[in-house]
């Protein structure tokens, strides 16, 4: 069709008023012009036909609505730009904190569920491994045994061969020198005669040599110079803890503000054996406190606080049992603070994630004795401790 182009941007909207004129002008005058907007004007009302003979009629709709026991559907509008956002602002509120969450129960998880870190990683390297052995293995059940290759003289090569003999110098200085040789022999050779030995070679010297060395404070001629660090990287490990307490009474007030390290703990711990440790520790927490006092003039009050207090103590750790996966500990501590001090006993599980790193819990309590105007008061607070423990 020679006038196509101008039919559609007619169809479309997109003439101006006087092209449209034009177009209307053509029409009365053109007849060529005039079939061809008819042809293109019965396309367009054939489509339209086909669309509305394939949509079903509301009346079908509402029958198979109304077999199913369904009502039928009510266009809603949709919900505008701003409702969205503030639908969207609030899930995304509420799902950050799960996501946060649900990772860090992932890495716990992963944690105590492989030990060891081993994983499919390591796993499917094994099997790569031996099928990589395995084909060539197969490869060489086709190639020629040693012997074989070793009895054709085309195969024979040239090796250097150095020999090593270690003696004692004979002058006094106590000096020990090295000898080398380079023989230059067939590969045939070497299977087929016996090794030589050196004929100024010193038996007596080599065993006077090695009697000087055993003699020295190291065994096996093993001179170990950072045996200190040796001793200090098998033994420290470090512990970060936070604790859940419950004071007894209940608290009834709360301070003007806590610390930002609140119920965090700070353990550091020396192994002495395999069931026995001790450490040092710092930790940040609060004391909810009942005493009486008396005022300048001899008036009775009774305070209620809720301090925070750091408090340094002296740790004894003893484990009773010990496994492959986890072991069990009791800890005894003894601390002190600026207002008094605080027992601290508590038993514990620990849970060996890796080599060097484990998770701990544990359950223990805090007993806070103090002084006021000469007078000693108490409370106390149960806790529970998570963590982890990091071994050198």
């Amino acid at each position: 069709m020679e006038y196509l182009d101008d039919f559609i941007e007619f169809a479309n909207g997109n003439l101006n008023d006087s092209q449209e004129s034009e177009l209307f002008a053509r029409l009365a005058s053109n007849q060529e012009f005039r079939s061809e907007f008819r042809a293109f004007n019965s396309i367009g009302s054939s489509i339209n036909q086909d669309l509305a003979n394939w949509s079903p009629r509301p009346e079908i709709k509402s029958s198979i609505f109304a077999k199913a026991g369904l009502a039928m559907p009510i266009d809603t509008p949709m919900v505008s730009t701003s409702k969205t956002a503030l639908y969207a602002t609030k899930f995304k509120s509420t799902l950050l904190p799960i996501l946060f969450s649900t990772a860090l129960t992932a890495v716990i998880m992963l944690l105590l569920f492989k030990p060891d870190g081993q994983g499919d990683l390591h796993d499917n390297s094994a099997i790569t491994e031996s099928t990589i052995i395995n084909n060539n293995l197969d490869g060489d059940a086709e190639m020629q045994t040693k012997s074989e290759i070793l009895s054709n003289p085309e195969y024979a090569q040239k090796e250097t061969i150095k020999y090593v003999y270690v003696y004692l110098n004979e002058n006094g200085n106590e000096t020990i020198s090295e000898k080398i040789e380079d023989n230059l022999q067939n590969k045939s050779e070497i299977y087929s005669s016996n090794l030589s030995v050196e004929k100024d070679f010193n038996l007596a010297s080599q065993n006077q040599a090695a009697m000087r060395l055993q003699s020295t404070p190291y065994p096996n001629h093993e001179f170990e110079i950072n045996l200190a660090d040796e001793i200090i990287s098998r033994n420290w490990s470090f512990n970060l803890e936070q604790s859940i307490p419950w004071h007894l009474p209940q608290e009834t007030i709360n301070p003007a503000s806590f610390n930002k390290f609140n119920n965090l703990a700070i353990k550091v711990f020396y192994k002495l054996s395999d069931v026995i440790k001790f450490g040092v520790a710092i930790d940040q927490s609060t004391f909810f406190t009942i005493y009486e006092g008396t005022d300048d003039i001899g008036s009775v009050y009774r305070y209620t606080q809720q301090p925070n207090l750091t408090t340094f103590s002296a740790l004894g750790h003893l484990t009773p049992y010990e496994s492959d996966l986890f072991k069990t500990y009791i800890q005894l501590g003894l601390g002190a603070n600026i207002s008094g001090f605080v027992f601290k006993p508590a038993v514990g599980l620990e849970f060996k994630a890796y080599p060097n790193l484990s998770i701990v819990f544990s359950a223990g309590l805090d007993y806070f004795r103090f002084v006021q105007q000469d007078k000693w008061f108490d409370t106390r607070k149960l806790l529970f401790n998570y963590g982890i423990s990091y071994k050198l």
